[in-house]
């Protein structure tokens, strides 16, 4: 249970860093430079304990509103609406929300080569297989490049999925694959 605090004290003071840097950031006349990120994903799962290496792909679709904070860091607030994973017996459905952060290689026009990371509370309609609970906890690190001639970016991303230790059985999927992603 003490993990499970741990993991929610830090997703609230996440978000709040965030809220109170995104409402300053829009007092100072420059909300408008953020810009909105749609994005696929299409992701290759396999458990914590490494007994699967074979599980199922799963797929979502992000919408995110990213401010700039500093010449090449931005902050985003993020949705999942639609999270499909298809398990043994039946597909899997959620969605969720949450923060991203990434630091982009050219500074201001916020392009070329990024790192990024990000936290999400996931809700889905059943429990994961080995996971027993339908709140879950999203996080992902990724590398990616957004061209600078157009507005389409690719990444490259690791997720986790727990409960953070909401119930007894939290084995977690890890997984990687692809996003691909329509910045305007």
């Amino acid at each position: 249970m003490r993990h499970f605090h741990q993991r929610v004290s830090a997703v609230v003071l996440v978000t709040t860093v965030a809220a109170v840097a995104v409402s300053a950031h829009a007092d100072d006349g420059e909300s408008s430079s953020g810009r909105w990120r749609l994005e696929l994903q299409g992701m290759k799962a396999f458990t914590e304990d490494h007994s699967d290496r074979n599980g199922p792909a799963y797929y979502a679709a992000s919408a995110e509103y990213e401010w700039p904070m500093l010449k090449r860091c931005t902050l985003g607030l993020r949705l999942y609406p639609l999270f499909v994973y298809p398990g043994h017996d039946s597909t899997n459905y959620g969605a969720g929300a949450g923060v991203a952060g990434r630091i982009y290689q050219n500074a201001d026009v916020r392009d070329g080569l990024f790192v990024e990371g990000g936290v999400s509370a996931l809700v889905t309609g059943q429990e994961f297989e080995r996971d027993n609970s339908k709140l879950n906890f999203l996080s992902e690190l990724g590398v990616g490049y957004q061209f600078p001639r157009n507005n389409w970016h690719i990444a490259v991303k690791l997720e986790h999925i727990s409960n953070a230790g909401l119930g007894p059985d939290n084995r977690g999927i890890n997984a990687v694959g692809l996003g691909l992603g329509y910045t305007f």
